[in-house]
């Protein structure tokens, strides 16, 4: 979120071409989205652990 700050900052100061900030600002998007969908695996892949340590116990 700071790097998107810090994009919208340079576009509003016009230190930023906008296909520039466009492009960058699609880039962390994509970053963004990338890396939620591996913190949402992480997170599926721990509760399937958890669950089969439980069914193990039972």
């Amino acid at each position: 979120m700071e790097q998107r700050q810090v994009l919208t900052n340079l576009m509003a100061g016009d230190y930023l071409e906008p296909a520039l900030f466009n492009k960058e600002n699609n880039a962390l998007a994509a970053e963004v989205e990338t890396l939620r969908q591996e913190k949402d695996s992480l997170i599926r892949s721990v509760n399937g652990d958890m669950q089969r340590q439980r069914n193990c116990r039972s």
